[in-house]
């Protein structure tokens, strides 16, 4: 793919090792509300990286925000935030809002947009009520993605990449839902 992402061409091969691409047509895929949560062991976390949680939500115009139906490790008021054990990347396909963190501040994410939330770092997001948002998130854990982090591929201070919208970005996203959706053998792998 020839896309750039503010400069960093690895960002996409990241995020491609992560969610395990194969090619699909997406045009078969409708866009709906869909979360997994994954319950990982020492076997799959000794890949390195692991999923905790992928999904996305559809939040229309006035809509309450955050929804109160995910698990309470993942539960959060936006006037209070959270503070996640896991990386997270959410993909904002649709709409705006506001995202904050402890070390990178307050900023206006919008259509196109992704962002990474950091383990032990509190952060809040919401989206505007005039527009809604649709969101996709990956929720990560591991040694790899440590790694990346240490070696400044991201950093807690420059969260948000501005990549436009893509449909190569949701095809990861959708096809990551899909696998942990499914459970086969060895879909942490």
């Amino acid at each position: 793919f020839s896309f750039i992402y503010q400069g960093k061409p690895w960002l996409y091969q990241i995020f491609k090792y992560f969610c395990k691409t194969i090619l699909f047509d997406t045009k078969t895929m409708k866009t709906q509300t869909r979360r997994k949560y994954i319950m990982t062991n020492l076997s799959d976390q000794k890949w390195g990286l692991y999923i905790n949680s992928v999904g996305n939500q559809v939040i229309s115009e006035n809509e309450a925000y955050p929804p109160q139906n995910h698990p309470t490790r993942y539960l959060f008021n936006t006037t209070n935030g959270r503070v996640l054990d896991e990386y997270q990347l959410l993909y904002i396909t649709r709409g705006k809002g506001i995202f904050a963190s402890e070390s990178s501040g307050r900023h206006v994410v919008n259509e196109g947009d992704l962002f990474l939330l950091f383990p032990g770092e509190w952060h809040s997001y919401c989206p505007d009520p005039s527009t809604g948002w649709n969101e996709y998130w990956i929720g990560i854990n591991g040694d790899i993605i440590d790694q990346w982090v240490e070696k400044g591929f991201f950093s807690k201070e420059s969260p948000i990449f501005k990549v436009g919208l893509n449909e190569d970005i949701i095809s990861l996203y959708k096809r990551a839902i899909i696998i942990a959706e499914a459970q086969e053998a060895c879909f942490q792998q």
